[in-house]
């Protein structure tokens, strides 16, 4: 849970406390993709496609974990009645991103990031109203 005092403090700049928790989630489970891609691409040799796709998974599933417990507070939430939507969600995500590079087709290194980082962005924001309002309706 975030804490009280934390809560407050943010209430006070007009900060949402659950968009802190989110983006804070969304950082460790962006860490431990990309960590665990490496390990399995550098340590064990694996394609770099399928230690992207296991780190993709696993990161979602941390998120999952801990936007469900922390950011939310929907502890009491029924897996059965949230992972689902959870998942959908991010596989949506995943497709528009995916779609919105392809689709920008970047040519040039500082293209790809601009993508990226648009893709990104957007994402996020779709990821946090879709956690917030439809999977966990807090």
């Amino acid at each position: 849970m975030i804490s009280r005092r934390l809560k407050s403090v943010l209430s006070k700049t007009g900060i949402n406390p659950q968009l802190i928790g989110f983006l804070f989630v969304g950082g460790l489970s962006t860490v431990m993709n990309l960590g665990l891609a490496a390990v399995l691409v550098w340590g064990l040799g694996l394609r770099s496609s399928v230690a992207s796709g296991i780190g993709y998974v696993s990161g979602v599933i941390l998120g999952y974990w801990l936007n469900k417990s922390i950011t939310f507070e929907a502890g009491d939430a029924k897996h059965s009645t949230v992972l689902l939507p959870y998942l959908l969600v991010y596989a949506i995500s995943f497709a528009i991103s995916f779609g919105l590079i392809e689709l920008v087709s970047p040519s040039t290194d500082l293209q790809k990031v601009v993508a990226l980082l648009l893709a990104t962005i957007l994402t996020t924001i779709l990821n946090f109203v879709l956690t917030k309002f439809v999977v966990f309706r807090t």
